[in-house]
């Protein structure tokens, strides 16, 4: 190596390691120097060390470029995988628990989404509805939604326990009209639990999740019903389908039968009463609350009355209807013109 060369080494140590390193320097970098490297390290060893580090940085560098440059590769590969598979990938719910934001609940519209609830999976029978409220519903309106399924969930609930009370009022009374009642009370499960759920708290999920006018309508509708039906519930009227407190109060009133075991039965039957009036409170309640969200959101009637229309014109049935109705006035039209 001649001194021009090892001089230019001691400029590259003088400046630091730190510096760039152009591309005659890195040329020169590159050139075999083990024969002079005994003279290097007796002249100035930092200066071999500099230089060692540059070369075991260049290759680092590399390295990682080239590692860069098959995750990239891997990355991409993958996700043409996942496109090429519709069915893949369509959990959208974050491992955090936490809700995704409005862009990418319209983006997992997109995909093919499964039914999830209820949970059954026994033969033919299976999961009806699509539900997710970390995914379909925006953060700040989850808590009221869920609120109302568990809403819906207490009076299901509350509805069975119905049922077992005047299964109780039956063997401790008899008679034709308790036996109504029983009977009512268990039409009233069958009925009341799957068409609640249907009419006002799937209208709902529906507005929160789309912003529907519409849906907010016909929740507040039949919800404003249903908070009249748990009212009637909870009174217990005697050959009504439900315990209450009005039957309950008789039941403690009558001298007939076992008195024990009419006052342990009244006691049931007036606390299904007071279940049905607490429920109807929260109900009310939950009523104002989305009643107030609703006028935050811009949604009115008019919007309600333009989403129906356009509703309507998407339903295949109504679009056969028109389809018929105007090539019958067509043939009228034709039919008519052919007299004259």
């Amino acid at each position: 190596m001649d001194q021009i060369s090892v001089s230019r080494l001691f400029e590259l140590n003088n400046e630091g390691a730190n510096r760039p390193i152009n591309q005659s320097e890195m040329g020169f970098l590159n050139q075999p120097i083990n024969k002079d490297l005994r003279f290097i390290n007796q002249s100035n060893p930092t200066c071999a060390l500099s230089i060692n580090q540059r070369r075991h940085g260049l290759s680092q560098s590399t390295n990682q470029r080239r590692h860069g440059l098959s995750q990239s590769t891997n990355q991409r590969r993958h996700g043409l995988s996942q496109s090429t598979n519709p069915t893949r990938g369509l959990s959208i719910k974050r491992s955090t628990g936490r809700s995704i934001g409005p862009f990418m609940r319209s983006l997992c519209y997109l995909a093919v989404k499964t039914n999830n609830w209820p949970g059954i999976h026994c033969g033919p029978i299976g999961p009806c509805f699509y539900q997710d409220f970390d995914v379909d519903i925006a953060i700040e309106y989850k808590g009221i939604v869920k609120g109302m399924y568990y809403v819906w969930l207490a009076y299901s609930l509350i509805l069975v326990l119905d049922m077992i009370a005047c299964i109780a009022y039956m063997a401790t009374v008899g008679g034709t009209t308790v036996a109504t009642t029983f009977g009512l009370s268990i039409l009233w499960v069958v009925l009341f639990a799957p068409c609640s759920f249907l009419l006002w708290f799937r209208p709902l999920y529906k507005a929160f999740r789309s912003d529907s006018s519409m849906n907010f309508f016909i929740f507040f509708a039949i919800f404003s019903v249903q908070c009249g039906v748990t009212i009637v519930q909870c009174l217990g009227i005697n050959a009504c389908g439900t315990a209450g407190i009005i039957n309950g109060l008789t039941l403690l009133a009558s001298q007939e039968g076992n008195r024990a075991t009419n006052i342990g039965v009244g006691i049931f039957m007036i606390a299904i009463g007071v279940l049905f009036a607490t429920l109807a409170l929260v109900d009310f309640i939950m009523l104002i609350r989305i009643h107030r969200i609703y006028r935050t959101t811009g949604a009115s009637f008019a919007k309600a009355q333009q989403e129906f229309a356009v509703t309507s014109l998407k339903n295949p049935v109504v679009q056969q209807v028109a389809v018929d109705a105007a090539g019958r006035a067509a043939q009228d039209a034709w039919a008519g013109r052919g007299q004259f």
